[in-house]
């Protein structure tokens, strides 16, 4: 029998690497996924519905095409070639502005073009405000796994002294 999360994650790491995304790391940066995650994708342990239809949208495939794959719906040979990455090293504005660019379908692209226009707002500023909210999300996940680790930290020191607690008292009793 055919491993379909196997051959999807070929593809996968195939793809990102046509894209010009050499490392999960990059990849997982540009895609807001911890790299965790997409190592899994890639190694054939498969996904979540969100990490997949992220990865659908960077590599320009249609949405719900993996999870159809993987049903055994679909096949794979059909899929569009990714978007090439930049190679030029941009300067941090550009930088930026070419993340918002990669970062939005090409329908989220239209409707910001139109929602600026029909504000009257300039679309340069359109996607600076749409860079910042990114980049806010960005750090609130940062945030939320130094939480975490600070919490899982906390957890292991509360456990140890538990246990430091339970040998004196053994130790008393004796």
């Amino acid at each position: 029998m055919v491993d379909r999360k196997a051959l999807l994650g070929s593809a996968v790491r195939n793809a990102r690497k046509k894209a010009g995304f050499n490392t999960l790391q990059e990849w997982a940066a540009h895609l807001d996924i911890s790299d965790r995650t997409l190592g899994d994708l890639e190694r054939g342990h498969g996904a979540g519905p969100n990490t997949l239809a992220d990865v659908e949208n960077a590599l320009g495939w249609n949405p719900g095409k993996s999870r159809r794959f993987l049903d055994g719906e679909e096949d794979l040979e059909d899929m569009p070639a990714p978007p090439q990455r930049a190679q030029a090293e941009p300067d941090d504005d550009a930088r930026g502005r070419a993340a918002v660019k990669v970062l939005l379908q090409p329908t989220l692209a239209d409707l910001l073009a139109e929602a600026s226009a029909a504000y009257q707002v300039d679309p340069a500023e359109a996607e600076d405000w749409l860079l910042r909210v990114l980049t806010i999300r960005r750090k609130a996940r940062e945030r939320d796994g130094q939480d975490q680790a600070v919490a899982e930290r906390a957890r292991q020191t509360a456990a140890a002294r538990s246990r430091q607690r339970q040998a004196q008292t053994g130790q008393t009793r004796s």
